[in-house]
């Protein structure tokens, strides 16, 4: 597996990384109402012209086996969401993952970096908090026990 930046050439890729996605999955890993090729055509450039951070785990056989980015660098509210296939999870891929975006995000000097987390995914607020996440309260969402607005500051 490799990670490295995703590029408008992983387009059909990533399509079909979100559209293999389990309902499981997508409970917790919902970027986007509907990933449609317009959102992630739009997503992928904006990873190329500086407007987010865009970031992939990619099989050896080319396929998107994560994605990682961060929406809005240089705003106040930097935002990061990660996903993984199912079949990429358990084997620490999703904390490497997650490393090296903010590797990157503390390279280019992001003071913080904002995520919303289901309060019933607990492995997921582990390795937030693990990362260097903290807690700072609630925010609105479709998750019927409500999410955690989490945020981290560069080391």
């Amino acid at each position: 597996m490799i990670i490295r930046r995703l590029t408008g050439a992983d387009l059909a890729g990533l399509q079909e990384f979100y559209d293999s996605l389990t309902e499981e999955i997508t409970y917790f890993f919902r970027p986007w109402g509907e990933a449609t090729e317009e959102i992630l055509r739009d997503h992928l450039a904006s990873g190329e012209d500086g407007r987010a951070l865009v970031w992939g785990l990619v099989s050896e056989a080319g396929e998107v086996e994560g994605h990682a980015f961060i929406r809005g660098p240089g705003t106040e509210q930097p935002s990061f969401g990660i996903g993984l296939r199912k079949r990429a999870q358990d084997q620490g891929w999703g904390r490497r993952l997650a490393e090296a975006i903010l590797a990157e995000a503390d390279a280019r000097g992001f003071p913080e970096v904002h995520l919303g987390v289901n309060k019933d995914n607990p492995r997921a607020i582990a390795l937030y908090q693990s990362l260097g996440w903290t807690i700072i309260g609630e925010i609105d969402s479709n998750c019927p026990d409500g999410s955690w607005r989490m945020v981290r500051a560069r080391p």
